[in-house]
């Protein structure tokens, strides 16, 4: 049975959401989706929950249509269950309900987290585009942004890495939207309790054995020190900043230097090469996100590897690189990056 439950420890005394607020945090949303149709990700959890019942109401006033969906992951006896006592609340709440099935083998045990998430966002993303929801809904608050954070930075990642989750981005042709990102938790569990609604806890949110869960038990050592969640968003925000200027110059320098390409490959002009490292590491992997049709920027170290080569190549007779699915060489003062040989035809990889 499902493990329900209505109130957690050090939830009281959290202001909870109102209308009006989170109807600000959909400001600019609103004006994009009249009359149009959107999802909300509902594992059952306070999160989930809080933001399907915020949404709903949101969505009746703007005259959108609302959909939840839930993901029976199959990985704990439980799951069907839980599904099942959703799929009651949201009829409770006249909100409109599907529950997607994962269907996999058995011996589901190695890097269980990364591969249900990508189930679940695989078939949510499907069912939206099928029936036509543009925007996915997902419950992201301003904790899961710190835990991602201190793993990103345990990770040594980049600065684009440690600029954590943001608040919309692409998701398999479907706009996947946080607006929680800057709301603690206990607000959204305060949300519940004053509207009178219980939830599911998950078990595995206690396994030690998932590496969110140790980050989230240290997050409570660090609090003590006076690093707190939001002090962690923020500094995930300026971060973020400073990326999206990056990224807005290595655009540029993708457009300004952009040749006529063919239908298999991306030419650019060599003056591509003398932009700051910083800009041109960034174009050079969005450039072979585009052409290799990767979900993730290359390796940090490997990106490195290849900007080098490139701007240290032979302009004369310059052997080619593969990297991200890409072949990339240089021809003729410009720089052609074209989907990837079969391995035995390149022996020069980027490793």
């Amino acid at each position: 049975m499902p493990r329900v439950c209505n109130s957690p420890q050090g939830a009281q005394g959290f202001a909870p959401i109102e209308a009006t607020e989170f109807a600000d945090l959909m400001r600019n949303l609103t004006p994009c989706l009249a009359g149009q149709h959107i999802a909300v990700a509902v594992s059952g959890g306070a999160d989930s929950l809080c933001l399907c019942l915020l949404a709903k109401a949101w969505a009746d006033v703007q005259g959108i249509l609302l959909t939840a969906l839930t993901v029976d992951h199959g990985l704990r006896a439980e799951s069907s269950a839980e599904a099942a006592q959703v799929a009651g609340w949201m009829q409770a709440h006249d909100i409109p309900h599907h529950i997607l099935t994962w269907t996999h083998q058995d011996d589901v045990h190695s890097n269980i987290q990364a591969r249900a998430r990508q189930a679940r966002y695989g078939l949510m993303a499907d069912w939206c585009r099928k029936f036509e929801a543009k925007v996915l809904f997902v419950a992201h608050h301003l904790n899961d942004q710190a835990e991602t954070v201190l793993m990103r930075l345990n990770k040594s990642s980049t600065l684009f890495g440690l600029s954590a989750m943001s608040v919309m981005r692409d998701e398999q042709g479907v706009v996947l939207f946080r607006p929680l990102l800057n709301i603690d938790k206990e607000r959204l569990v305060g949300t519940l309790q004053k509207q009178g609604q219980n939830w599911i806890e998950d078990p595995s949110n206690q396994n030690t054995a998932f590496e969110r869960v140790r980050v989230r038990q240290y997050m409570d050592t660090l609090n003590g020190q006076g690093v707190t969640a939001k002090k962690l968003v923020g500094a995930a925000s300026g971060a973020r900043a400073v990326c999206e200027i990056i990224d807005t110059a290595a655009n540029r320098l993708i457009t300004e230097t952009s040749l006529h390409a063919k239908l298999d490959q991306m030419r650019l002009r060599i003056e591509l090469l003398k932009a700051p490292d910083v800009i041109l590491s960034r174009a050079v992997s969005k450039l072979l996100m585009k052409q290799g049709g990767g979900a993730y920027p290359p390796s940090p170290g490997k990106l490195e590897r290849l900007v080098k080569w490139l701007k240290c190549c032979d302009l004369g007779a310059c052997d080619a690189r593969t990297l991200a699915g890409c072949l990339i060489q240089i021809r003729k003062n410009e720089i052609q990056i074209k989907s990837e040989l079969p391995r035995k035809k390149c022996k020069n990889r980027v490793e």
